[in-house]
């Protein structure tokens, strides 16, 4: 299983193709190689969660998220359309922070945590900043990080409210696409 808190942008695992590279090329530092390369790892990457037995992913997404535009607000509709429509698979749990949730758990920042069916496996953490990954496995941090995405799942919406959150969302940016 891997459970994320997401607070700038959408998850990668659940990305359109046109969203990451509104993300990539956000920064105007990666070149248009670099950039595309991005994009298609990360769109390979997403295969683990349609695979024969697939990734159990829980995303906990900020509002801020949805507010904050790609490329166009075409791209968007299309993102907040792949979001109604991933949050329907039995493995993908999806869940929006709203502002009204107000100071929560996780203001520090985005992370992941990766979950693993042994025992033997601990849970691990990881962040990422723009040149740098974090990987968290002392058991104390990891335990801080796991009540931190309790936190955040409490005060979240529940994923039903969500697709009806998103599917408003949706509706709004609509009304701004230009035919």
């Amino acid at each position: 299983m891997m459970r994320m808190y997401q607070c700038q942008v959408i998850p990668g695992l659940l990305q359109t193709p046109e969203y990451a590279e509104a993300v990539f090329r956000g920064g105007g530092t990666l070149s248009g190689k670099e950039v595309q390369r991005n994009v298609d790892a990360r769109m390979q990457r997403q295969h683990v969660l349609t695979r024969h037995r697939p990734l159990h992913l829980w995303a906990v997404i900020d509002e801020a998220a949805l507010h904050r535009m790609p490329s166009t607000t075409k791209v968007m509709c299309e993102q907040l359309r792949h979001l109604i429509n991933m949050a329907m698979h039995h493995n993908v749990n999806i869940q929006v922070l709203p502002f009204a949730a107000g100071m929560h758990a996780a203001l520090s920042g985005s992370f992941v945590m990766l979950d693993f069916p042994s025992e033997l496996d601990p849970s691990i953490v990881y962040t990422e900043t723009s040149t740098d990954i974090l990987f968290v496995q002392e058991s104390e941090s990891v335990r801080r990080y796991v009540s931190d995405f309790s936190h955040l799942n409490a005060a979240a919406l529940r994923p039903t409210e969500t697709i009806r959150f998103l599917k408003q969302s949706l509706e709004s940016y609509e009304e701004h696409v230009q035919p």
